[in-house]
């Protein structure tokens, strides 16, 4: 299929899939059902109002929007910018930037290379194999905050603030406010209820 088209999918009622397509810029929206996308390359922009969303291998970047239904994302390529109403989302597999926030439900990102800006209201932010190369922050209103970093901790300087909760950066623990480090990558945390963990 040529590069230079763009693709709009729309549906009332029911699931979409759709898989290996290079395109200038592909739309999905569905109001009731499941998205399905894999081996997808383009501008890529889904929204769903209630339904499960699924990513696989594709290049971006991408948007994603969803009012009610979970987000699952692996091996995506490009930066990502994502929200949720009610519904947990996963990455896995990500090199790029990561801009995501959620009104009700856990943000989980795994095996990541880019920097992370997530937010959620209620919920738990959470990462592992995380390798961050610019400026990122993480806030949750009730939810706890807990990341494994690639990078060695020295890399990091870390603003971190908890209404009640520890924050702790490798073995050192506070609480309340907690400013430490002198990396040249700026972690910001911020939590009302909820520990925050780096390491």
């Amino acid at each position: 299929m040529p590069r230079d088209i763009k693709i709009d999918l729309k549906t009332s009622s029911g699931d979409i899939e759709i898989e290996s397509i290079a395109a200038d810029d592909i739309r999905i929206k569905s109001s009731s059902g499941d998205i399905q996308a894999k081996d997808l390359s383009a501008d890529i922009n889904i929204g769903s109002s209630s339904g499960d969303i699924d990513i696989t291998n594709c290049r971006g970047p991408l948007n994603i929007s969803s009012s009610s239904g979970d987000q699952s994302v692996k091996e995506v390529t490009g930066d990502i910018s994502a929200d949720t109403s009610s519904g947990k989302q996963i990455y896995k597999g990500i090199t790029g930037n990561i801009d995501a926030g959620s009104s009700s439900g856990n943000i989980t990102v795994n095996n990541q290379t880019g920097a992370l800006n997530l937010k959620a209201s209620s919920g738990d932010l959470k990462g592992r194999d995380i390798y961050l190369k610019s400026d990122s922050s993480f806030s949750t209103s009730s939810g706890k905050i807990n990341f494994e970093f690639k990078n060695d901790i020295n890399e990091f300087s870390f603003n971190l603030k908890s209404t009640s909760g520890k924050l702790s950066v490798g073995k050192s623990k506070v609480k309340g406010k907690f400013v430490t480090g002198s990396g040249k990558i700026e972690i910001t945390g911020k939590s009302s209820s909820g520990d925050q963990t780096y390491q």
